[in-house]
């Protein structure tokens, strides 16, 4: 049969359904490599009641290892910076099967990152004993004024924050021991800073902190092992804030009041006030709408820093739907608005008076809704074949859809007066696309014919009426529709936007792929999403309330 490159994919595929004691705790660094985790591994979770109706717990890795962005939002918080340091450099970690950067139970330390890790480390401990304003901000409140009393509230202290969660005794007199060998390994530097920057390097490096370890719950009959209050702290601030807990939520954790699933939505409600909330909300779209790939734009005829405006255009959008207006899924499919500058403005054949700074525009509503009218997301899967690759990324992105890698092949020439008829005559009805292409890719893709590669709205092709017309087979039963309007909108109402928008948060907020025994949460909380257009906020705090959040099993049997 015959395959388009870069735009098809094989002739198969279905709408996704959500239903279908390695190391001492008290251990110094001494290697690179996951302790007691296999890199690679993925959650093999499995349904638990009937039918997979009863919300049930997943199996997770119980050492996943901090993303590069969470080590340093976590050193930022630890040791009080102004800005986040640069891991720009750090060893690439490969791709994993979400498409998130912070899949956990994926992420091994290599001998690269290891060595990345040491230099970091080593960089900033140095600045902070090396300024006392700086080292002053660390220092824990009611610390002694001398002695090996100050050494050791200081390991307790800044441990504490640094593992997130009170340091055994091993583990303080090992730090300790550290601390009194500063001035052997930092010469000319004092006792006290010589002790901070040995015992800060250290700690930056530690399992301990470039893991968040899970496994000193007690374990049930059923291998579920509840977590202890300070293991969902750290999951809690991780997952909302993608960094270590703050002092409010460390003393919750002290009291035992992080056990019952209305104690963790009232600390999450408190948590997505926080702008550190804010920018993790931020960067979950920037990753699943692949917005930083919208910087080397460059459609014909329009200014080189296009690419640049058509990312921060969608970055505002969904900042102000999402965090400054409480908006859940429905605000970003079917919102008639946007941000825009003076050259998005042209595009958008707005009139009027813009200038470089961007500024909310209304825009037409029977021409553009959310997301998949803005020209970024339209300019990036241009071409030929973009009826293709829009529909191919709005079943992966939007639907959950399962669509099999396309294989490797010679591309055919397309013939057609019409971007669609080229299309179609490869891959419509009667052709060898018709059971994938015919059937899901194509009718997602169609009904964004109304715009050329730039993201200008159009009505003709090459002087023939633009036919936007298609219709998707829905779970529900199939469901026409004509343009991209009515199209939003019916995604909007499908339950398979709604579940995997919910499936997508699940992965990026827990930090593990999505398995089976996850459908009945992602139903409950999309149903809440789709009917009661629940915030994206108020998604989050559903999710962490769940057993899934609350419990673990561990992957190995």
């Amino acid at each position: 049969m015959l395959i388009l490159a870069a735009g098809l994919v094989a002739c198969t595929g279905t709408i996704a359904d959500p239903g279908s004691d390695a190391f001492a705790p008290g251990d110094l660094p001494s290697k690179p490599g996951a302790p007691g985790s296999k890199p690679g591994a993925t959650p093999s979770g499995s349904c638990s009641g009937a039918a997979c109706g009863v919300e049930a717990t997943v199996a997770s890795s119980a050492f996943p290892r901090l993303s590069h962005r969470q080590w340093a939002a976590s050193v930022k918080d630890l040791l009080a910076l102004d800005t986040l340091p640069d891991v720009s450099g750090f060893t690439n970690d490969a791709p994993s099967s979400t498409g998130f950067d912070n899949t956990g139970g994926v992420l091994d330390v290599s001998p690269g990152l290891w060595a990345d890790y040491e230099e970091e480390a080593e960089a900033l401990a140095q600045q902070i004993a090396a300024d006392p304003a700086r080292l002053n901000k660390i220092l824990p409140a009611g610390l002694p004024s001398s002695g090996d009393a100050r050494a050791k509230a200081f390991v307790s202290g800044f441990g504490e924050r640094a593992f997130r969660r009170p340091l055994t005794t091993t583990e303080i007199d090992a730090f300790s021991a550290l601390f009194k060998q500063g001035t052997s390994l930092v010469p000319g530097r004092d006792e006290f800073s010589a002790g901070v920057q040995v015992t800060v390097e250290a700690m930056l490096q530690a399992p301990q902190f470039i893991y968040r370890i899970e496994g000193a719950g007690k374990k049930a009959a059923n291998g579920e092992v509840a977590l202890t209050d300070y293991e969902i702290a750290t999951r809690l601030s991780f997952a909302l804030w993608d960094s270590i807990p703050d002092a409010t939520l460390l003393a919750a954790a002290k009291a035992g009041q992080l056990h019952e699933a209305s104690q963790i939505a009232s600390q999450a409600q408190r948590l997505l006030k926080d702008a550190r909330a804010a920018e993790k909300l931020d960067e979950f779209h920037r990753q699943l709408l692949e917005l930083r790939s919208y910087d080397t734009l460059h459609p014909k005829g329009l200014p080189d820093s296009i690419g640049a405006s058509m990312r921060k255009e969608t970055e505002r959008f969904v900042h102000d739907a999402v965090i400054d207006h409480d908006g859940g899924l429905k605000q970003l499919l079917t919102a008639n608005y946007s941000f825009v500058n003076r050259d998005l403005a042209s595009v958008y054949g707005l009139s009027g008076t813009f200038g470089s700074e961007f500024t909310r525009a209304d825009l037409d509503a029977t021409q553009r809704a959310g997301l998949l009218t803005q020209p970024g997301f339209l300019a990036y899967r241009s071409g030929d074949t973009a009826p293709i690759l829009r529909g191919v990324f709005i079943n992966l992105k939007f639907l959950c859809a399962d669509l099999p890698p396309p294989p490797v092949f010679t591309p055919p020439k397309l013939v057609g007066d019409t971007r669609r008829a080229r299309v179609d005559a490869v891959t419509g009805v009667g052709t060898c696309g018709e059971t994938c292409h015919a059937r899901m890719i194509n009718p997602a893709g169609f009904p964004l014919e109304n715009f050329d590669d730039a993201g200008r709205y159009r009505t003709q092709d090459n002087g023939h009426p633009v036919d936007a017309s298609a219709s998707y087979p829905f779970a529900d039963g199939p469901q026409s529709y004509d343009g991209v309007i009515e199209w939003t909108r019916t995604l909007d109402q499908s339950r398979e936007a709604h579940e995997c928008y919910v499936r997508h948060w699940l992965e990026y907020s827990f930090g593990r792929g999505y398995a089976a025994g996850d459908a009945p949460l992602v139903r409950r909380v999309a149903a809440e999403s789709r009917t009661a257009e629940i915030s994206v906020k108020q998604l989050l705090v559903q999710l962490v309330q769940s057993p899934s959040f609350r419990t673990r099993i561990s992957e190995a049997p």
